[in-house]
């Protein structure tokens, strides 16, 4: 019995609470799904779950999997042991002619820690992680990687993140159109990128791996890192011209264009001295 399209949603209403009863007993007694009620009765999921709410049952929907069962202790058991063994609760629900509300339940019963859905991985055969690498070393990409090996484009990009030799961006970035040799420019000065080996990476470089390339050229010419209180002083102003003899090496903040130097010789070697610690005049 269907209703009647173009109906209003009042008289939908009342023939869908007229034939109720049916729906209920089709589904509980003989354990319809929702999609199977839906050709049967001509009527939308949406109206159905409306119905089940009212008469507060679950619906047997592929997506809850049916009614909430119950397994025998020998089940049980088995069901704890293959998820235990990496087997997901949807293969078991399945497996087990259940739904997965049941299976988390027996799991839980057990004292099981439960896995995040997609914690399971499964690996790669002998050789393909090798060879998967090997064809991103000679310039595929990662989607082209995952149709040819028949696997997901996530899974790829967590095989080239355990190969940092053969994955990383400094085998790939040298291809970009827009790659310039890790070097920008920022209000006149010069930045450069710092490799996560160099060992001023951890010290210097910013969030994204760069440092002002006048800090560095100083600091690789004193063999240790600057520290936050220390500053380099571009001697003829200009910012971009990072050459060691144009540096100074400087305590705190300093003017634009200003050197310090001794009025009587000429002498570049000043250094700051406090005032308890002045000689007397």
């Amino acid at each position: 019995m269907a209703t009647a399209k173009g109906m209003s949603p009042r008289q939908r209403r009342k023939e869908i609470d007229a034939i109720a009863s049916q729906i209920v007993e089709r589904c509980v007694k003989d354990g319809r799904t929702v999609h199977e009620l839906v050709a049967e009765f001509g009527i939308s999921e949406t109206a159905l779950y409306r119905l089940f709410n009212r008469e507060g049952i679950r619906p047997n929907s592929p997506h809850s999997g049916g009614f909430p069962r119950k397994f025998s202790d020998e089940v049980e058991l088995q069901i704890v042991a293959a998820y235990q063994d990496g087997v997901s609760m949807e293969t078991l629900a399945t497996q087990y002619d259940g739904w997965r509300g049941s299976i988390k339940n027996v799991l839980t019963r057990h004292g099981v820690p439960l896995r995040r859905r997609g914690g399971v991985t499964q690996p790669l055969e002998d050789g393909l992680e090798e060879q998967l690498c090997a064809d991103w070393h000679a310039g595929m990409s990662q989607r082209e990687l995952a149709e040819k090996y028949g696997v997901h484009e996530t899974k790829v990009n967590r095989v080239l993140r355990r190969y940092p030799a053969v994955g990383t961006k400094r085998k790939r970035r040298e291809w970009h159109p827009h790659w310039k040799g890790g070097r920008r420019h920022h209000l006149g000065y010069v930045m450069v990128l710092l490799e996560t080996d160099h060992p001023f990476h951890d010290t210097m470089a910013n969030d994204a791996g760069y440092v002002l390339e006048h800090r560095l050229v100083m600091a690789e010419f004193l063999g240790r890192p600057l520290t936050p209180t220390e500053t380099v002083h571009h001697i003829d102003g200009d910012r971009s011209n990072n050459t060691l003899s144009n540096l100074q090496l400087r305590q705190g903040k300093h003017g634009t264009g200003i050197v310090y130097h001794c009025a009587d010789c000429g002498s570049f070697n000043v250094v700051a001295q406090a005032l308890g610690d002045a000689p007397d005049a």
